[in-house]
Parts: C-alpha cells; sequence; structure tokens
C-alpha cells in the first residue's frame, strides 16, 4: 500500500524525452508494425505493447502510458521479497521489501514510461526461480525460470547480460558440487534440467524477437559505428563509467552523497556475509556488473545508470543484511569491550529504520520536479512571448516539441538559420534541453546566443542533465 501510494503520487506529470519518443513513435504504431519494427534501442518490445494496450483502454495520457511502469514497479518488490526470503530472516526479508518500496530510484523508474521495471521484475522473478531450482530442480521451475528469463529480454534486450550472469553463476555452482561431491562432500549437481531451462530462456528469445531480428542487425551496426566528431565530442561523458558512478552520486543529494561510502561499506559486508550462506545472490550481482560494464564499453556504448536498475533488488538485500550483521558485530563488541547489554535485534531493526528513514529524506525530491519540464517550458514561452515572434528549438529539444509539445515552434540546427529568424522577425525565442550536451555540440550557436540572446528561464527536472533553458533575443 505504502509503495502504491508513493508511485500514484504525480504519475501525471510531464513525460520527459525518451517516454515522448516512445509515446509518439512506438505506441501509435500499429501492433503488427511494433511486431516487425526495430529503428532504434528506445523500442522495449514488451513494454510498448502493453503500453499500447494500457493506452487502448484508457486514453492517451501521461498516467496511461506509464500504467504497466507503474504495475509491475509494485510487482517487483513482491519479486524481491520472493529472492530475499530464500536467503535472509523473515524480518530481514521485510525490510529489504520496505527499502525498495521507499526508494526514490524505484519510485522514480515505476512513474517513467519504459521497460526498466518490467525489466526488473522479471529478472527478479528469475533469480527467485535459479535460486529454487539449483536447490529443489523441478520442470515445472526450470520452465518457469525459461518463461520469466524470456520476457525480461522481450522487455530489454541487456536482460541478456543478465540472464549470461545466471548461466555463469549456476556453472560455477555445478564445478563447485561436482568437486565437493568427488570430495564425499555432497550430492552432485542437476546439470539436464538447468541447461533445459536456460535453453527454453534463449529459444523463447529468439522466436519473440524473430520478426524484428533483419533490423535490429542494422540498428546495433549503426549503433556500435563511431559517431560524427561532434557529436561524438558531445556524449563522450555518457561513455565513462565515472561519470555513471557521478551521476549516480547526484541523484541521491549532496547530503547522502557523502554517506556513499559508508553504503559500500555495507553492501560490501551484506555480501561477504552471505558468500556463506547463499553464495549465488551476490555472485550473480558481480558478474552482471562486471559483464555489462565489459559490453557497454567494449561495444563503445553508454554507460548509462539505468542498465545497472535490473541490481537494485540485491542493493536493497546487502544493505540490509548487511546493516544487521554490523549490528551483531558492534553489539558483541561493546558487550565485550565496556561490558554494555544492548539488545542486539533491536539495534539491527534501528539501523535498518536510520537507512529508510535516509531513503525518505531523498524521496520527496521527485514530486518536486518533472522528469523534464517541456510543458512547463512551452506554456511560459507561449504566454511571454508575442503573436509575432517565433520560437525555434535546438538539439534534442526538437523532437520533444516538433512531434509532441509544440509542433508551430521551428526546429534549428545551425546558426544561419537562427540568424534568419532574427533578421525575419523582431524578436526571437530559442529553447534548448540537456545544456551540457548541447553546449558542446552546437558551440558555435551556443556562443552566439550568449551576445545576441538572454537566458530568460532554467526549467529544472529530475532527470540528471536534462533542465531546459529558455532564451529571448536582445532588442
Amino acid at each position: 500500500m505504502i509503495a502504491i501510494a508513493l508511485r500514484l503520487l504525480k504519475l501525471d506529470a510531464g513525460l520527459w524525452y525518451d517516454e515522448i519518443d516512445t509515446l509518439v513513435h512506438y505506441t501509435r504504431m500499429p501492433t503488427v508494425d511494433l511486431l516487425t519494427t526495430y529503428p532504434s534501442l528506445n523500442h522495449h518490445v514488451l513494454f510498448t505493447l502493453e503500453a499500447k494496450a494500457a493506452i487502448a483502454l484508457f486514453g492517451e495520457s501521461a498516467w496511461a502510458l506509464r500504467l504497466p511502469a507503474f504495475m509491475l514497479g509494485v510487482a517487483s518488490i513482491w519479486a524481491l521479497w520472493l529472492v530475499a526470503r530464500e536467503v535472509l530472516s523473515p524480518l530481514e526479508t521485510r525490510f529489504s521489501a520496505l527499502l525498495l518500496a521507499v526508494s526514490y530510484h524505484h519510485v522514480w523508474f515505476s512513474q517513467n514510461a519504459r521497460g526498466y521495471t518490467g525489466l526488473l521484475f522479471f529478472g527478479l522473478l528469475a533469480t527467485y526461480l535459479l535460486i529454487r531450482g539449483s536447490r529443489l530442480p523441478s520442470w515445472k521451475v526450470w520452465t518457469a525460470y525459461g518463461f520469466a528469463s524470456a520476457l525480461a529480454i522481450y522487455t530489454h534486450l541487456t536482460a541478456v547480460l543478465f540472464v549470461a550472469s545466471h548461466f555463469i553463476v549456476y556453472l560455477g555452482v555445478v564445478v563447485h558440487r561436482r568437486f565437493a561431491a568427488e570430495r564425499g562432500g555432497g550430492r552432485k549437481p542437476q546439470l539436464l534440467l538447468p541447461l533445459y531451462g536456460f535453453a527454453l530462456a534463449g529459444v523463447l528469445a529468439l522466436l519473440l524477437y524473430a520478426p524484428l531480428i533483419p533490423q535490429m542487425i542494422g540498428t546495433f551496426t549503426a549503433v556500435v559505428a563511431p559517431p560524427p566528431p561532434e557529436v561524438a565530442a558531445s556524449i563522450a561523458e555518457w561513455k565513462s563509467p565515472l561519470w555513471m558512478m557521478a551521476e549516480v552520486a547526484r541523484s541521491v543529494g549532496p547530503v547522502l552523497g557523502l554517506a556513499l561510502p559508508a553504503v559500500l561499506v555495507i553492501v560490501v559486508v551484506g555480501m561477504a556475509s552471505l558468500r556463506k550462506t547463499a553464495p549465488i545472490v551476490p555472485a550473480i550481482f558481480l558478474v552482471h556488473i562486471a559483464l555489462t560494464l565489459a559490453v557497454l564499453v567494449a561495444g563503445s556504448m553508454r554507460v548509462w545508470p539505468r542498465h545497472f536498475f535490473i541490481d537494485i533488488g540485491f542493493i536493497c538485500i546487502f544493505l540490509v543484511h548487511g546493516t544487521f550483521v554490523l549490528s551483531r558485530v558492534l553489539t558483541d563488541f561493546l558487550g565485550r569491550r565496556f561490558n554494555w547489554s544492548v539488545d542486539a535485534p533491536a539495534f539491527a531493526i534501528a539501523g535498518a529504520a536510520l537507512g529508510i528513514a535516509a531513503s525518505l529524506f531523498v524521496l520527496p525530491r521527485n514530486y518536486l520536479y518533472p522528469k523534464q519540464d517541456f510543458l512547463g517550458a512551452r506554456d511560459f514561452v507561449e504566454t511571454s512571448r508575442s503573436q509575432t515572434s517565433a520560437v525555434a528549438t535546438l538539439g534534442l529539444a526538437i523532437m520533444p516539441f516538433a512531434d509532441y509539445y509544440a509542433p508551430h515552434w521551428k526546429p534549428v540546427s545551425s546558426l544561419e538559420e537562427i540568424q534568419g529568424l532574427r533578421q525575419a522577425h523582431a524578436q526571437v525565442w530559442l529553447v534548448y534541453a540537456f545544456p551540457g550536451v548541447t553546449e558542446r555540440r552546437y558551440k558555435e550557436i551556443v556562443d552566439y546566443l550568449s551576445v545576441t540572446f538572454e537566458r530568460v528561464r532554467r526549467f529544472q527536472g529530475t532527470l540528471g542533465g536534462g533542465d531546459i533553458l529558455v532564451f529571448r533575443s536582445r532588442p
């Protein structure tokens, strides 16, 4: 109920760039075309079909477009609970679910019309089935694993790396158990059923993507091809793992950003402890992060934090378990060193509650601004400009306005076009988004704006680097 309430609040806020792209260029397509067209990586196929169904039922709106992400976001908390109860105590399991329910990043993605919460839901469900299948192998469990993994891949292609991490870790389990069995330390591991589960996942995913494969080859070829120099320079930071880590720190704010080293210590402690009792979970986490980073960097692709959103459930488990482990260690130390009688469970609950409070401290920021305020920028310009003035959009601001919010505004991409507008109109307004990228890519235009235009508003959003700037020509 807490998760539902937090995710319903402002579910209808203005759409951001990727959501507008999804709505305009995918959900409005005929269903047959959706199943056979793959023009860009922005096409999260299963999510697009879910969003199309929601819009058919409730009409086109921001909240209807986001409804599948909202529902799968709430469902992923249940999926995390399934995983956590396999490896943690009941109390730790509940705290893990609660931490995810109040997580700023989870709420943000649950209100994001993209496939990431679906990826998290099916990924956690597949992880639960992997753990169950490794302990009590059955055709039923491994069949369910194949379907859950295939749906994760059909939601977002990066799930291939997550399922590959499962496969690598399970191979490690097989090797370890074989050595243990040879030394007389246990039974031989089951191999046939897990191979069936992984093969079923691969076959189902291939069947689902089969109509799209010809276009996917061309799309991926274009993605990994070197972009033009001016584009490469403007997006270079998006391909850096260091930028990704800085972006994660920025997203939690300056106060909690300083606490990230302590958070990292708690995560490491939780992982180290689970390595003894449930080694599959930390192994999947570490292998997935390493494999994803290696593929993204090797393919010169963008290293965005969203590629690791599927790991947020593991992080909640490690944080809660690490807190309980450190609480036991600390209370034992206080008892031995100072002869203090401290109740370890109560101390652990207090520590977990402090973590929940810290997460709640960050959460209000999610509701202060939309993800990107294209709607606010449009309304401001329309109410401020005269009827004879011209409005231009530049760079990544072109598509959201031209295709959705303000089709009558003029897209520009060169200094000559802006100068032509100035000559033809007494006043010109110009709007661009993603200032860091735009100002590197269009340096000549930005230098011109600094002399002949004045910046009148900056519209903030919760999307990192996604602010929208509004300029007005000087007399």
